[in-house]
């Protein structure tokens, strides 16, 4: 099977004359010269290549890789026979994958590749690119807007789970802690002292309320006994003027008895001031003797 295959297979110098035979003839042609260039590169020893080219061909490596290109690019694609070869090697420009793409969109607006002048298909092939570029960035950009949204997401999802596991330690905390309600140390002594006081409260409420009742019921007594002698004693002409002072009188005391801490007021300085207290009650009844 190898001898066959081996005896089948062209030989350098059949490669080389078929090159000849298909160089400068129609586009098929330069996709078979591409071909055999291609299998010829890959039989001359390492380095020998380029002289290869120069001595049977004068042709470039560079020329010769873009013959090579033309056939891995056009030789798969259909109805490539009415394009110039011109027009194939300026299409080299474009993105392999999208090559018949370009052909089948340019035939579909009603303007084929075959029609073209090559100054037209340089312009086509660049706004392709152009267009091609802006589709790749938006696409580019929404993936990486994606990628965001989703890393974006997967630490909001992260956040959220240990938040929920905080919530869950602090509930399991809170149900395993049982209340302590600690009074102070003097409880019960601040307890009893309160109520030592509000004992005295209500017993000094209870003598203030009884000392103010004897007095007043004492000065009610002096009072009208007083105004009973002024009524008895006093001439006529005498009388206004006396009962203007005794109003008088009688208005400071009821100013006196009126007041809120009178009683008290009166106690205390009883109990303080014993001989000033009774000495104005000495002049007092003093008064009521001259006054009849």
């Amino acid at each position: 099977m190898e001898e066959s295959t081996t005896a089948l297979a062209p030989s350098l110098d059949q490669l080389t004359l078929e090159v000849k035979f298909y160089l400068g003839q129609t586009a098929q042609n330069v996709i078979e010269v591409g071909k055999r260039l291609a299998q010829a590169k890959k039989m001359l020893p390492h380095g020998e290549w380029q002289n290869w080219l120069k001595d049977n061909f004068n042709l470039s490596q560079m020329s010769a890789n873009r013959f090579m290109r033309v056939a891995e690019r056009f030789g798969k694609i259909n109805n490539v026979v009415n394009f110039q070869p011109s027009q194939m090697f300026e299409m080299l420009a474009l993105p392999a994958d999208e090559t018949e793409q370009f052909i089948e969109a340019k035939a579909a607006a009603g303007t084929p590749v075959e029609d073209m002048t090559i100054k037209a298909l340089h312009k086509e092939i660049e706004q392709w690119k152009s267009r091609a570029e802006v589709n790749e960035n938006a696409v580019t950009e929404k993936e990486q807007r994606i990628s965001q949204l989703a890393s974006n997401f997967n630490s909001l999802q992260n956040e959220k789970a240990q938040l929920q596991r905080d919530l869950d330690d602090a509930r399991n905390q809170l149900k395993n802690q049982k209340p302590v309600i600690q009074a102070p140390a003097d409880y019960e002594h601040i307890k009893s002292e309160l109520a030592k006081l509000r004992n005295e409260k209500a017993a000094l409420q209870n003598k203030l309320d009884n000392s103010n009742a004897k007095r007043l019921a004492e000065l009610d007594a002096k009072i009208a006994a007083m105004q009973k002698e002024i009524d008895a004693h006093v001439t006529a002409e005498d009388y206004a003027s006396v009962a203007q002072k005794l109003d008088t009188i009688l208005s400071l005391i009821n100013d006196v008895l009126n007041s809120k801490n009178a009683g008290r007021v009166m106690a205390d300085y009883e109990r303080n001031n014993p001989d000033r207290y009774h000495m104005i009650l000495a002049q007092f009844d003093t008064f009521l003797e001259i006054m009849k």
